[in-house]
């Protein structure tokens, strides 16, 4: 049963699309799929700024992850949403070629669910832990490497 809400949310192309639960609660619930490609992270934006029960769902399912350290907490969360294939596309300010991060629905939701968890962190510490994970996720496995250039002097 759930693989067929799973396969059914796949194939309507909306990542995090909520499904009914099956369980007693009579509350809706989404299974949280990381966004694989930008076509998905930009509906997931169109659904961020439009439907404010689908972000408060989002917040409380980010809320139930954790770690050792901000820096731990805001990985994880990125992980869950997002893959290195995807966050290999951002940085914070969106410089280069890049997308900035600090102009998405996504941000906003990661500052708030980092925050909250981290009662004594800034927004300072949020967006520093967040650039260095932006600027790592090339690296990672999915991440789809450096580009490199070949300088050639003719």
């Amino acid at each position: 049963m759930l693989t067929d809400i799973r396969n059914l949310v796949k194939s309507n192309g909306m990542p995090n699309r909520a499904v009914e639960d099956t369980g007693s609660s009579g509350k809706k619930s989404f299974e949280l799929e990381a966004v694989e490609n930008e076509d998905h992270f930009n509906q997931l934006e169109a659904l961020l700024s439009t439907n404010s029960e689908f972000k408060k769902d989002l917040v409380e399912k980010l809320m139930t992850l954790g770690g050792k350290s901000l820096a731990e907490t805001l990985k994880n969360m990125m992980r869950r949403l997002l893959t290195n294939q995807v966050l290999a596309k951002f940085n914070l300010r969106g410089k280069g070629n890049k997308r900035s991060m600090m102009s998405t629905e996504t941000y906003k939701v990661l500052l708030a669910c980092t925050m909250k968890r981290h009662a004594n962190s800034t927004e300072v510490d949020v967006k520093d832990a967040m650039a260095i994970i932006l600027k790592t996720a090339p690296d990672r496995p999915g991440g789809g490497g450096r580009k490199t250039t070949i300088g050639i002097n003719i």
